[in-house]
């Protein structure tokens, strides 16, 4: 079902959103203002000033790219086809940044394609997660004598606040192309984190200050260019759907995690398959960033293992917030109707159990012995004082684990043009309602996230103030849209808003509600 705004609901989004706009500060993601967005970027490496050249921008349409790249350093650091990934920290300077992409210096002789991204950082500058990329990377021409300064937009444009680190990452994607420095003599050293291209997850290694890397980001302003983007962020909370391909599954729903975090222990906990099933992973409930190995063994009718070793197998990852996490096996494995059991143990890390705590779920039997690293151990059990967590994954299957309604976009938030903000995953043929806001941090005298626990759902936080909220009926298949008009007007460019959807689902928990992630519109031209 979809629903337009009405001339009335329309015009209080507007008269909301030019109250927005009327205010001289911006709000940014975590919640800090800044006065402004800047014409240039503040912050690059090696992009020195070309005896007196200007600061303006040279791309209208992207006020980032600076004519002072000196052409003067024509030597580069070489390093032709060294498929290492690389890292180098840049940090903004005393104003807030749009960064819609970043400029890097390919090398001369190195035709190829670079990969481009943007990292969020930890304070001595070394990488840990990606924010953005230039999708496809970057084309490096081969030049036999001057290196070329080249430019690719992120996917997702980043606002950044005033001191914020952060780190862009290159590694070949195709060809030969060398790295993004200058040679030694010709500029300044800046500390740089690797790794090699068939470890995609790390670990980095350094800092090191060898090379003269030359990086820059690239940014928008909001009177000459604001691109238009629609972004989700924070998590849902359960309806009383379950996801595709469970076939098993236990103490999904609970709120607080067991703990007994770096316990590397080797756990076994018995499940039964009913019908004929192709197991192909597992999801685990449990807190605490972690490498686990998971296995499937046939077990007798008390739940033991049994047989001399696993019949699946394969690793999971997990991370600090208490949720669950799934992981694969190398391969499907088809299985009859009967007793098996999942086998899991922590190999590296400080990953908890995957339990509830006591009092707060079903206790199952488990069996165990010590640790990951001995798996012949003989077992220990049964045990009956956990309230073990986990689902087991199978193709094809149905009743896995609880799921959440989501938010999503067709469009983006241009000004003179529509967008739809949709709703799917929800419960069928009930009611939704939409917020639209101008916070994700407030709302009236509420801080935000505002978690609804004492209402009876614990496990749902509102993320968006509802300033607007405009009520839809779900169709057959769960799901809804509302379409946002924004007027043709330029006063709305750089402005942000934000949405979230909820959804009454009597099965979902003592409210009554589910709801999604958050969505977060940039209004562009």
């Amino acid at each position: 079902m979809q629903s337009t705004l009405s001339p009335l609901a329309r015009g209080i989004a507007i008269s909301t959103v030019i109250a927005m706009c009327s205010a001289t500060a911006q709000i940014l993601p975590d919640g800090s203002m800044a006065n402004g967005l800047p014409t240039t970027p503040t912050t690059k490496i090696n992009a020195a000033a070309n005896g007196g050249g200007s600061n303006q921008p040279t791309k209208a349409a992207c006020g980032g790219f600076l004519k002072n790249m000196n052409p003067a350093n024509k030597t580069s650091g070489g390093q032709n086809g060294n498929s290492n990934v690389v890292g180098v920290a840049i940090k903004t300077g005393a104003q807030a940044l749009l960064v819609t992409g970043a400029t890097i210096r390919c090398t001369s002789n190195g035709a190829g394609v670079r990969s481009v991204e943007l990292w969020s950082t930890d304070a001595a500058g070394m990488p840990i997660a990606k924010l953005t990329e230039v999708t496809g990377g970057v084309k490096c021409a081969s030049s036999p004598t001057v290196p070329l300064d080249t430019s690719g937009i992120f996917a997702k444009p980043q606002v950044l606040k005033p001191g914020t680190q952060v780190a862009l990452i290159t590694g070949i994607i195709s060809g030969a192309p060398g790295w993004p420095c200058m040679a030694r003599s010709v500029g300044t050293p800046a500390n740089h984190y690797w790794h090699p291209a068939n470890q995609p997850n790390g670990p980095w290694r350094g800092p090191f200050p060898s090379f003269a890397w030359y990086m820059q980001l690239d940014c928008c302003t909001t009177t000459k260019c604001s691109p238009s983007s629609y972004t989700i962020s924070g998590k849902g909370c359960p309806g009383s759907l379950k996801g595709p391909g469970g076939c098993f599954s236990q103490n999904l729903t609970c709120t607080t995690a067991f703990g007994n975090g770096g316990n590397t222990n080797v756990f076994a906990t018995p499940f039964k398959l009913k019908t004929a099933a192709a197991v192909d992973g597992c999801i685990l409930r449990t807190a605490g960033a972690g490498t686990f190995l998971i296995e499937i063994w046939t077990a007798d009718t008390a739940g033991k293992p049994t047989g001399t070793g696993p019949i699946a197998s394969g690793t999971m990852k997990t991370a600090a917030p208490f949720a669950n996490y799934t992981g694969k096996f190398s391969k499907p494995i088809p299985l009859k109707p009967g007793d098996y059991c999942l086998v899991r143990g922590l190999t590296a890390g400080s990953g908890g159990i995957s339990g509830c705590a006591r009092g707060t779920g079903t206790p199952s039997v488990h069996y165990w012995h010590p640790p990951a690293s001995h798996p012949s151990g003989a077992w220990n059990g049964p045990f009956t004082s956990l309230a073990w967590a986990f689902a087991i994954t199978c193709i094809g299957g149905g009743g896995g684990a609880p799921i959440s309604p989501k938010i999503g976009n067709t469009g983006v938030p241009t000004v003179g043009k529509s967008l739809d903000i949709t709703l799917s995953k929800a419960a069928p043929k009930t009611g939704a309602t939409l917020f639209i806001g101008l916070s994700s941090t407030v709302w009236g005298g509420f801080k935000l996230p505002l978690n609804l626990g004492i209402l009876g759902a614990p496990l749902c936080d509102v993320r968006a103030s509802g300033d607007v909220a405009i009520g839809v009926a779900t169709s057959s298949t769960g799901t809804g849209s509302v379409k946002i008009a924004l007027a043709n007007n330029s006063f709305f460019v750089g402005k942000q808003f934000h949405n979230q959807w909820f959804v009454i689902d009597p099965k979902a928990n003592n409210l009554g509600i589910a709801a999604t992630e958050l969505g977060t519109g940039m209004i562009g031209n």
